[in-house]
């Protein structure tokens, strides 16, 4: 995935839902957006690469934290 690979349609939608949040985890995008976790892990890999998020592990949760760097005006502007 490159920059223009989020202008998608699927990948603008989860953009949009991550920045909007600021910080989510991975099971909340999973049930919002009902995409497979693989594949969200996939593309929420291609966004560390761009540095657009970051990940922390809530171990108590079993689950990942996902945090925007980026604005969501910086992206799309």
């Amino acid at each position: 995935m490159d920059f223009l690979d989020l202008r998608h349609p699927e990948n603008m939608t989860l953009s949009f839902f991550i920045f909007n949040q600021n910080e989510v985890t991975l099971s909340d995008i999973v049930n919002k957006l009902k995409i497979e976790r693989i594949r969200l892990k996939n593309k929420i890999k291609e966004m560390i690469k761009l540095n657009l998020v970051t990940i922390k592990k809530v171990a108590d949760e079993h689950d990942l934290k996902v945090t925007s760097i980026a604005k969501l005006f910086d992206l799309f502007s």
